[in-house]
């Protein structure tokens, strides 16, 4: 790699990419030419999911609940690219002065988690707005299994069914990943995304059709899942990334700078790691959020 290829790990990191692209010209004008932080992450996947939701509602109103996740993952996807990108090759400039890897990934799986939770506020905020009647119409597909119901309830499962529900999911994004690479983890982590942002707004929605008060159930319901739901996507993450891996060795296991051994340790640590994340989410699913949706009536 010669010296105009090598990226710095501060924070002073320079974007990395096909700088002929105009995709990547426009994306390094957005974040001002540096990599991106998870704050700035958080507000681009908001605007961008925003945005492919008002577009969805203009030109495909009977079916905005699915067009817009396709939307979204095409806003986000130029941002997903360089964020793995940048991970790549601070794995390694890490690797030229000896330090682990963890470090580059740990910061990868905070960013796409950045972007998952303002995909999530974009969907709620648009749940909010609309009235219950059109909510349930453009989104009937995210709020399928609870539409009818004349008032939001929590039921809470049991631990088992929840961890498998969870570790199918997992090993679904993994699968997505390896065979559609960023475009399948992609889609995994907005749909999810669109599910829970619409149905907490829709059970705010069934509690009370009051402006304030549905805003305040919003919070407060979103307030005792989101533990339980961040750590959920951070197992898909985690999957997502190690599917990733897996195909970067199918398809470059020959090349001298990916080492096979490490680089399936890595996809090891990671598939252990996002079992490990969905199991402790199930636990919280299944016993802090019962509780504290008690608490707070």
């Amino acid at each position: 790699m010669s010296p105009s290829e090598k990226t710095p790990i501060g924070d002073r990191t320079q974007m990395v990419g096909d700088k002929d692209s105009t995709t990547f010209r426009v994306m390094t004008e957005i974040y001002r030419h540096k990599v991106p932080h998870a704050p700035q992450l958080f507000a681009a996947s908001l605007a961008f999911t925003l945005f492919g939701i008002l577009v969805s509602f203009k030109f495909f109103a009977a079916h905005a609940g699915m067009v817009s996740v396709f939307f979204a993952v095409m806003g986000m996807s130029p941002t997903f690219h360089i964020l793995v990108d940048v991970n790549k090759k601070k794995v390694e400039n890490l690797k030229v002065i000896g330090k682990p890897r963890w470090r580059a990934d740990l910061r990868l799986a905070g960013n796409l988690l950045a972007i998952f939770v303002g995909m999530l506020l974009a969907y709620g905020l648009c749940g909010m707005w609309l009235e219950l009647g059109p909510l349930e119409e453009a989104f009937d597909a995210q709020v399928g299994p609870w539409l009818g119901l004349s008032e939001a309830s929590y039921e809470a499962r049991d631990l088992p069914v929840i961890l498998l529900n969870n570790l199918g999911v997992a090993f679904g994004t993994f699968v997505l990943a390896l065979l559609y690479r960023i475009g399948g983890a992609l889609i995994v982590l907005t749909w999810n995304a669109s599910v829970w942002g619409i149905l907490f707004a829709y059970f705010a929605k069934l509690q009370s059709s009051d402006g304030l008060d549905a805003a305040l159930s919003y919070v407060k319901t979103l307030s005792c899942v989101m533990p339980h739901t961040a750590l959920e996507a951070l197992g898909y993450i985690c999957a997502a990334l190690a599917g990733i891996l897996v195909l970067r060795l199918i398809a470059r296991g020959g090349d001298e700078d990916i080492p096979f051994k490490q680089t399936l340790g890595v996809v090891g640590i990671l598939g252990l790691g996002s079992a490990i994340v969905t199991l402790v989410a199930a636990l919280v699913e299944s016993w802090l959020t019962p509780t504290l949706i008690g608490l707070i009536g």
